[in-house]
């Protein structure tokens, strides 16, 4: 069965979160450690003023929590960005897969085939948008705005088929 497999930026989004490790928020909370720790400053201090019954002093809530709120903005933007260069990245490199008995056949614009059996691949989940083939480092994305009904229940059963 052939396939396109080229993304748009929602659907590799998608793809992208249907394989997030809990390693991923760890390096979140670990890159935005400056925010998370100013979160739980003003945390603190509200809850030090409630504690004590004095008044709070909103201004400097609001400027913590909006410093906060800009540093993890930032880091949001930054991610944005990582995943619409993957999406172009994928795109250049698969324009149509082809899954049959043997494995996934995935072939570019350019001309450039590759091909990995069945036994290369360990999972695969299914998500609104998409399906991926593969581990969470390295997957293949099969959207599904691309197949019909049918074709998105043959994708379906080859992939219960030959990946357990």
């Amino acid at each position: 069965m052939q396939v396109e497999c080229q993304l748009n930026h929602t659907e590799m989004r998608e793809a992208f979160r249907m394989n997030l490790t809990p390693s991923f928020w760890f390096k979140t909370v670990f890159t935005n450690f400056r925010a998370v720790f100013l979160i739980c400053v003003v945390l603190a201090m509200v809850a030090h003023k409630i504690i004590h019954k004095d008044t709070h002093n909103w201004q400097a809530v609001v400027t913590l929590s909006g410093f906060a709120a800009l540093l993890i903005g930032v880091y949001l933007l930054r991610m944005i960005s990582r995943v619409k260069k993957a999406v172009n990245k994928l795109n250049e490199v698969c324009s149509r897969m082809t899954l049959d008995a043997k494995g996934v056949s995935t072939a570019s614009d350019s001309g450039a085939t590759s091909f990995a059996p069945w036994t290369h691949y360990k999972r695969w989940r299914e998500g609104k948008l998409v399906f991926t083939i593969g581990d969470v480092k390295s997957f293949k994305t099969l959207p599904k705005s691309r197949m019909s009904h049918a074709q998105i229940s043959e994708v379906r059963a080859i992939l219960q088929e030959h990946i357990y």
